[in-house]
């Protein structure tokens, strides 16, 4: 397992896809044989196989946040943004300070915030989603004050509400 990461880690996950194979096959009840298999996958854009690793890996042991949080990111890198979103909020059941999930998901609200079309329904939404990315990078913010990407999408976040001189300070 320990001679995959390298691969994986400079995203050349795609070259030993059938050595995770064969580790999930030598260890079917191993989660992170599992999630090893879901990160080739993803890296090599086979994203029935990513999913159902991730899924898989998550089934086996479900309070491991590394697994939900590289799920999460591999969702939103497909579009599935929404999924995205759901998975953050796992993370953040299990470890409510995580600063990264923090961050991550209130970027994500941020996001989809800016999407809407703003009619009139969706304009509450929107508003409601970044209330909601504001109290999370407020959050994050405050448990690591060193954090400078969670205090640029605070900020963001702040402009949008229109609360520009909390965002100046």
């Amino acid at each position: 397992a320990a001679a995959l990461m390298a691969p994986i880690a400079s995203g050349q996950g795609a070259s030993v896809l059938p050595q995770a194979r064969q580790l999930v096959s030598r260890a079917p009840r191993a989660p992170d044989a599992h999630h090893l298999l879901a990160l080739c996958a993803a890296q090599a854009g086979e994203h029935v196989e990513a999913v159902r690793s991730f899924s898989r890996a998550l089934l086996l042991a479900p309070a491991q946040t590394e697994i939900s949080a590289n799920f999460a990111r591999y969702l939103r890198s497909t579009g599935a943004v929404s999924q995205a979103v759901e998975c953050w909020r796992d993370v953040l059941e299990r470890s409510p300070n995580d600063v990264v999930a923090l961050t991550e998901l209130g970027l994500l609200l941020m996001e989809l915030s800016a999407g809407s079309s703003f009619d009139e329904g969706d304009e509450w939404d929107a508003q409601s989603q970044l209330a909601e990315a504001a109290r999370l990078l407020q959050n994050a913010v405050s448990l690591s004050p060193g954090a400078v990407r969670a205090w640029h999408a605070l900020g963001c976040v702040l402009r949008e509400q229109g609360a520009l001189e909390d965002a100046r300070h």
